[in-house]
């Protein structure tokens, strides 16, 4: 339970994203959706004063800073007494690929509270960081509707086919394994991709409404917006095992007894395998679709995690050396 006084002023909050408009300024907004009741938030871009050269503001007067992301070069300018930081991804160094180690240890450790996005990093990190705490990426259920029944089966892919990390691998998968798998099982595909036909935080509710299929062939995740996003608008999924997705996998069968997602190796012929099947069964697609709605509502939603995220971003204003 948050014990500081509601009668006093709110702790002062700075939530940083890199710009205005993107996936980090939606997360954050959506934070403050849920917790601006018990925190005074401003929004800071951190690209405004790296890229930009304007003044950086002065972190110094914030109760917390949280900066989801390490990553930003921004260091000099952060308060470490007061700062929370976050890992969104599978590896703090993706380049490594490793069991975190004292690199990676030492990272965390700097801020004065750090969270994870999926339970297998939580595992992975708790033995070496003790300020370390398990909170996953949650979805503001107010912005999805439930995608209608439909009678044959598209497919959806939305995010950044051009990322790839130090090593040039390809991390998301559309060209390699997305896109062709989808042609050779003759299954429509929809897409959103960053540089070729971009779609902004506000536009994608409208987007997943065109499919009933969500597809994630990527190789690292942390707690991946665009598929938690998918299941919450009540698409089903096929995924490869990354992330948080088995995780949520396995809740759904432990909780319900089945899945709404398909966890397949990270191949073109997987990925045909299982769009061969689902595609002879619109129904099933459309009831793995309204299981994941009901698992994201339920256990993955800002209504589930608003509480323990206030727990966490009070914790330099509660435990003040």
């Amino acid at each position: 339970m948050l014990c500081y006084n509601f009668g006093m002023s709110k702790p002062k909050l700075a939530l940083l994203s890199d710009v205005q408009g993107w996936a980090f300024c939606q997360q954050m907004h959506d934070l403050e959706l849920y917790l601006s009741d018990r925190f005074d938030v401003a929004h800071l871009y951190v690209f405004d004063w790296v890229v930009r050269n304007q003044i950086v503001p002065n972190l110094a007067a914030f109760d917390v800073v949280y900066c989801p992301y390490h990553r930003w070069h921004i260091e000099r300018y952060l308060p470490w007494d007061r700062t929370l930081g976050s890992l969104r991804a599978q590896w703090l160094v993706p380049e490594n690929k490793r069991t975190p180690q004292a690199e990676e240890f030492a990272i965390v450790n700097r801020f004065r509270a750090f969270n994870v996005v999926n339970r297998a990093n939580f595992d992975e990190y708790k033995p070496g960081c003790p300020n370390l705490y398990y909170l996953t990426n949650p979805v503001n259920m107010r912005r999805f509707q439930a995608t209608p029944r439909r009678n044959e089966v598209i497919a959806s892919w939305n995010g950044n086919a051009g990322h790839s990390n130090a090593l040039e691998e390809d991390v998301k998968g559309f060209y390699s394994i997305v896109h062709p798998a989808c042609k050779r099982a003759g299954v429509e595909l929809r897409y959103a991709e960053y540089e070729t036909c971009r779609k902004a935080p506000h536009e994608m509710p409208e987007f997943y409404q065109q499919a009933n299929l969500a597809m994630s062939a990527s190789l690292y995740e942390g707690a991946s917006s665009s598929v938690m996003e998918a299941l919450a608008a009540g698409l089903a999924a096929i995924v490869t095992d990354c992330g948080n997705h088995r995780e949520m996998q396995q809740a759904q069968l432990e909780k319900y007894g089945e899945t709404g997602i398909r966890i397949v190796e990270r191949t073109v012929d997987a990925f045909v395998r299982e769009l061969t099947v689902l595609k002879q069964d619109p129904d099933l697609v459309y009831e793995m679709g309204q299981l994941n709605r009901r698992s994201i509502a339920e256990d993955w939603s800002w209504d589930v995690w608003a509480d323990p995220f206030a727990r966490f971003l009070s914790i330099p204003v509660e435990q003040r050396p």
